[in-house]
This record gives C-alpha cells, structure tokens and sequence, in this order.
C-alpha cells in the first residue's frame, strides 16, 4: 500500500480512537458528527495499509453493508461476533455511527477522495469535523460541495454522506429515507448556507459572515432555534414515556429515574 501521509501505521492506536470516539457517541450526542468523521479517517487507513478492504461492486445491498461492518468491528475493533448486536455490549448508536463512519470511508477510498496531504502542515480532520478531501465535484457529478471547484476542499459529515448517496444512491442503506429526513436535510442544507467564508480584501474585510435571505432577520433564527427546541424536548419525552425509568436511564436518555416523565417527583417539579 502506498503511505499517503509519509508516517507508520499504528493499528492499535487507531483502534483505540475509534473506541474511544464510539464511547462518546454513546454518551455525549454533541461529538457524534466529529466522531463519525474522525472514525472514517480511521477506517481509511486501515484500508489503505491492507488490514481492511472496501467493497469493490458498484452496487450492494443494506445487507452487504452491515456484513461490513460487523467485519470491521469484529477484525479490527475486537468487538466478539456475538456482541455486536447486543444492546447491553455494543449499543445501537454505536453500531449506526459506525455504519456512517463505513459509507464514507467507502466513498472516499473507491473513488480516490482521500487526498493526499502533508498533515503536518494540514489536519485532515479539524477539530469541528470537517475532512479534507480531493475535489469531489467529478465524482458527485455537482459543484455543490466545492463551488470554487479547489484541488482540496474541507467538508463536514452531512456533505460526506450527501456525496456518498449520490454516488451509491440507497445502496447500503437500511430504509427508505423518510419524507421528514429529506425536509430536514433541505433545511439544514439552506441554514448551513447561510454562512460565508469570506476572503479579505483591499475593499472588504474577511472573515466568517451571515448571509440570510431577504425577509428572514437573525431574530428569526433563535425564535426558530427556540421553537424547535421545545418540539425535540417533546419527542424525547414521547419517546422516553414508552420506556420504564430503568430503561431510560440504561439507555443514556436521562441520568435519574425521577427525570422520567411517569415519575411522581418528575410531575411535581414540573
């Protein structure tokens, strides 16, 4: 294998990264996009000193993809077989994580994406998640990922998978992806957008700025911020109120078995 960064392979340190990251997925939703992106970096250089391979078929099934990753798991990880999908040894975001971690290192390697860089000048991964990565516009058929079309452009998790559906489409994927998801990624997408990357000039002065359309005011946005909030409290709440207290509280969704809704001192402070 060609040694794109110039350094010796540690497969143990790796391993302990992407165990490390998939524990704070487990526990700390906030560092879940990072983790995804880091643990492909990973995934990538495993590939790329022969200890894992990509799948080489164009096309292959939501099955193919989880045998994938549970061989991943499995070889590299050391994750026991008959762990892997038991909630109580390797929890379900763990293995979902994973999973996205797999699709972009599958992108990125079967279509020469992962670029070659000098990282002691450049992280490949910065600390907000976001790779470095050839220019994909080729290969996604679109500008709409690097529209200065650069040799290199940084990206962040929901870019990566956005280029891995367009090159894959639903391959690898579980279900079909809901009307909601798509309004969600239409609305993340345009946010997102909001935000420029300036550059300095005589005339202008640089820096990250906020571009919103005409009619929508930066008020707007916490009344959104807040709105939205309240409604993803009350999808919690749904969802933990068809769990026991001990249920919620195994599974991460709240720390004491009186936060949960059913409780007596739960609707008391409420």
């Amino acid at each position: 294998m060609t040694n794109l960064n110039n350094t010796t392979f540690n497969s143990s340190k790796a391993t302990g990264r992407i165990l490390t990251n998939l524990n704070s997925v487990a526990e700390k939703t906030g560092q879940i996009n990072t983790s995804v992106v880091q643990n492909a970096n990973d995934i990538c250089q495993f590939i790329i000193y022969g200890d894992f391979d990509i799948l080489t078929t164009s096309t292959f099934t939501a099955e193919d993809l989880s045998k994938q990753v549970l061989t991943f798991a499995t070889d590299c990880l050391g994750v026991p077989e008959a762990n892997f999908s038991k909630e109580e040894h390797f929890q379900k975001s763990k293995r979902d994580s994973l999973r996205e971690s797999m699709k972009i290192a599958q992108v990125l390697m079967a279509k020469s994406l992962y670029a070659e860089l000098d990282e002691k000048k450049t992280k490949r991964v910065s600390t907000q998640g976001r790779m470095m990565i050839s220019n994909p516009n080729t290969v996604a058929q679109t500008d709409r990922f690097n529209k200065d079309n650069d040799e290199q452009v940084r990206v962040g998790k929901a870019d990566l998978l956005a280029i891995y559906q367009t090159v894959y489409g639903n391959a690898g994927n579980k279900k079909t992806v809901s009307t909601l998801s798509k309004a969600y990624a239409d609305f993340y997408n345009k946010l997102k957008g909001t935000i420029k990357d300036v550059k300095e000039t005589k005339t202008v002065l640089g820096g990250v700025l906020l571009d919103l359309p005409e009619g929508v005011e930066p008020e707007d946005l916490m009344s959104w911020k807040e709105e939205l909030d309240v409604a993803f409290l009350a999808c919690t709440y749904a969802h933990i109120n068809a769990m026991t207290p001990e249920q919620a509280v195994k599974k991460g969704f709240i720390d004491r078995a009186d936060q949960h809704p059913k409780h007596k001192d739960f609707k008391k402070a409420a």
